[in-house]
């Protein structure tokens, strides 16, 4: 970070790669497997629950990431 961050032009981050305009439905699915499916679609405006949230996340993720398959067995 601190190697952009130093440069005279700023370099922008994005999720998708370059020349791959369709990546953001790859990031779309998963927010449906990780974040949809855990909160559900409501919108949740109460600014206590923030931490309690991003530590029930933080959980989810590593369990998703580290022991949930991510192909199906043939």
């Amino acid at each position: 970070m601190r190697y952009f961050a130093d440069r005279a032009e700023p370099v922008h981050f994005s999720r998708s790669r370059a020349y791959k305009k369709n990546d953001n439905a790859h990031v779309e699915q998963k927010s449906w497997t990780h974040v949809r499916q855990l909160f559900g679609y409501d919108r949740i405006n109460k600014a206590n629950l923030v931490p309690a949230m991003n530590e029930i996340y933080l959980i989810w993720s590593l369990y998703q990431n580290h022991f949930s398959p991510v192909r199906k067995l043939v």
